[in-house]
């Protein structure tokens, strides 16, 4: 089991449990205060067939007590540490065995020649997001995950800032429909019933 929601980072001691890992170090999951903003843009509601959005939880504590998100997460980020990686930031995608929401994104070549708009995504980056509404954002069965990760000693602290459906996009910098061959759909753009890509 994963923290619930009331374990924010930073706010104070016995809020968060420590998870021992089989590689002799000790784990601790918390939730960054970003995260509380970010749900209300991806858990707006199981049945809101909108991209972007969870149709399996209808808020991060229903995520977070999912039987299947405490084991992906203590061997993902066993292997990030087994790894003895440098880098401080972990993306990954939490594969699921059913259908958890819509996403925001799309290989480029399973939609032929749609219309697309290239617009920003952030302040670092931009990205071509298809226009044609007939075409559904599709559903998926992968989650995007991205943990800030510290450590002290044989503790490794993981704070979960970003969690939204669909795979992981690749480092938000750039022309990001170029480098990783995807298109977007607007947080607005209507869900697919029919398509479903993993």
């Amino acid at each position: 089991m994963l923290p619930r929601v009331t374990s924010y980072d930073g706010d104070g001691p016995g809020e968060i449990p420590v998870h021992q890992l089989k590689n002799g170090y000790r784990l601790t999951v918390s939730i960054a205060r970003s995260l509380r903003d970010q749900s209300r843009i991806f858990f707006r509601g199981k049945h809101v067939a909108k991209a972007g959005n969870f149709s399996r939880w209808n808020d991060v504590n229903d995520f977070f007590g999912h039987p299947e998100v405490g084991g992906a997460f203590k061997r993902i980020i066993g292997e990030f540490i087994d790894a003895d990686s440098v880098k401080r930031v972990l993306r990954f995608t939490i594969i699921f065995s059913e259908v958890v929401g819509w996403s925001r994104t799309i290989a480029q070549d399973r939609l032929p020649a749609p219309d697309t708009e290239l617009r920003e995504i952030n302040s670092d980056a931009e990205g071509f997001f298809v226009t044609d509404k007939t075409i559904g954002a599709p559903m998926t069965n992968s989650v995007n995950v991205v943990c800030k990760m510290s450590r002290d000693g044989n503790l490794w602290k993981a704070v979960v800032c970003m969690v939204s459906p669909g795979p992981t996009p690749g480092e938000l910098k750039g022309n990001v429909s170029i480098r990783e061959e995807i298109l977007f759909f607007d947080l607005d753009h209507p869900g697919s019933t029919s398509l479903i890509f993993n």
